[in-house]
């Protein structure tokens, strides 16, 4: 049970400090995040301190991404009797770390793109090129190479309009 909740926690749920004293701890998480608990209570009674990532449910249904740094509470007889817990709103962290995955994997799966793409262009025999909005040469094909006299490696990088004129 919630014994104490500081202000600052209160705020970062939604919830007013009457809401939560009293109340199991479980109702501010999900399935998921509710069986991560518990098995963090079970270390705790142990004696375990070790920190760990969990997710809170704000009192309007956010989620807010945490780490809980633990301290356990030990009567005189060494038996179990509470424990107190800091944690750290890592919500903005974990967003970003995802907007970062992403970016990866959109990535990669643009350079497999890219690959197959120029697997079906290379050996064509029309010349294909590649600019990006300002005109700079990205890609060309080896049929480019030959209309132009040009190597790949002094088409890419350049400037279409100036490398031909206004080609």
């Amino acid at each position: 049970l919630i014994t104490f909740m500081n202000r600052r926690a209160c705020e970062m749920l939604g919830y007013k400090w009457e809401e939560l004293v009293g109340k199991p701890a479980n109702l501010l998480f999900d399935k998921e995040n509710q069986k991560i608990l518990k098995e963090q209570m079970v270390k705790r009674r142990k004696g375990e301190r070790q920190s760990y990532e969990i997710s809170w449910l704000r009192k309007d249904g956010k989620k807010i991404d945490t780490i809980i740094a633990p301290s356990p509470f030990f009567d005189e007889k060494g038996e179990y009797s509470g424990g107190a817990a800091v944690f750290t709103d890592i919500t903005n962290r974990k967003k970003a770390e995802e907007e970062i995955k992403n970016e990866h994997l959109k990535s990669m799966a643009l350079a497999a793109d890219l690959e197959k793409f120029k697997l079906a262009v290379d050996n064509e025999s029309d010349h294909v090129m590649i600019t990006d909005k300002e005109g700079t040469i990205l890609y060309a094909n080896k049929a480019a190479e030959n209309i132009t006299g040009y190597t790949a490696e002094e088409i890419i990088g350049n400037n279409a309009g100036k490398l031909w004129g206004g080609y």
